[in-house]
């Protein structure tokens, strides 16, 4: 997943980062340490000279400007250092964050051929099969998905795909990283399924399932996914039913899932989805299941939502 901070991805790009103590660049992350290990603040110190550039406005300045830094730290490093894939990265991360900022696509568009060499670059320092590999690929998929970037979907298919199975294998499956792997099969399988009972639809269907028992028996080392809204998920992917009965299902299922206390942030993405529900619901003619979602109200109803600084 890209690693960004806070929900600022409600939509769904896999950037979600904590935010621990720096470790030194140059040493391999441990396996089950991956995606917390590049935090907010260090990306933005690696390319806090371009990225001046870049809320300037001046995308070529900046460019060129990360250009000396990449060139740099290639021949201080090292070109298959852990140091110039995590710079490849902060970059990528860095446009994108500030094309949703400032809603110009042409920095999110922008982000794109550097969280791909990205990719490579941590292949390169740490080997194939390391989870770093897999959060560079599920980064650089879900800015393609939210981009709508002409890339053909198979490619980002394999690299889902790819990146669940290096998970799997290092991670195990009761690790968040690897549900988020899950989800974000889940959801691109999703996204283009068009009947219910299409392959992309019993795909999508598969993942979402899986993940939602991991969920459900809370093995995961930090918060991913949760239950309430994998329940949403799959109760947006069977609004493509001709009746709306296992929709609503899940969503009752949802509101059962969410006891106890939120992270406002949780509460955001959950009354996002929720939100797309209904809209779906109401795209394939389901107007009174719709209805029905809308007059119920979102998650504060069902959560007392904790205070930013208190999660």
């Amino acid at each position: 997943m890209l690693p960004l901070s806070g929900w600022a991805l409600c939509a769904g790009l896999a950037l979600a980062v904590a935010t621990p103590p720096d470790e030194a660049a140059s040493e391999p992350a441990p396996t089950n340490y991956t995606k917390d290990r590049l935090t907010s603040e260090r990306m933005a110190e690696l390319v806090a000279a371009p990225m001046k550039l870049v809320r300037r406005g001046d995308l070529d300045g900046a460019t060129a400007s990360f250009a000396v830094i990449k060139a740099r730290t290639a021949a201080e490093k090292g070109s298959n250092s852990l140091e110039l894939a995590d710079l490849l990265t902060s970059f990528g991360v860095g446009l994108y964050l500030y094309g949703l900022e400032s809603e110009d696509d042409r920095y999110r568009l922008a982000s794109l051929p550097y969280l791909r060499e990205a990719i490579d670059a941590y292949k390169a320092a740490l080997g194939p099969r390391h989870p770093e590999v897999a959060v560079a690929q599920d980064s650089y998929a879900d800015a393609v998905v939210e981009t709508k970037a002409p890339v053909p979907p198979d490619q980002i298919e394999a690299m889902l795909l790819d990146a669940l199975a290096i998970r799997l294998a290092t991670l195990g499956e009761a690790n968040s990283e690897t549900r988020d792997a899950l989800a974000d099969l889940g959801d691109h399988y999703a996204s283009r399924a068009k009947a219910a009972g299409d392959r992309n639809a019993v795909e999508a269907e598969k993942y979402y399932r899986r993940g939602l028992a991991i969920a459900e028996r809370g093995s995961s080392d930090v918060p991913s996914r949760s239950a309430q809204e994998f329940h949403i998920d799959l109760a947006k992917l069977y609004a493509l039913d001709p009746s709306p009965e296992r929709s609503l299902q899940e969503a009752n299922l949802a509101e059962a899932a969410a006891t106890g206390p939120s992270a406002p942030g949780r509460c955001l993405l959950y009354n996002l989805k929720r939100g797309q529900l209904v809209d779906a619901l109401e795209a394939q003619g389901h107007q009174a299941a719709a209805a029905s979602l809308s007059n119920k109200g979102g998650l504060e109803a069902l959560l007392v939502c904790s205070e930013p600084g208190k999660e």
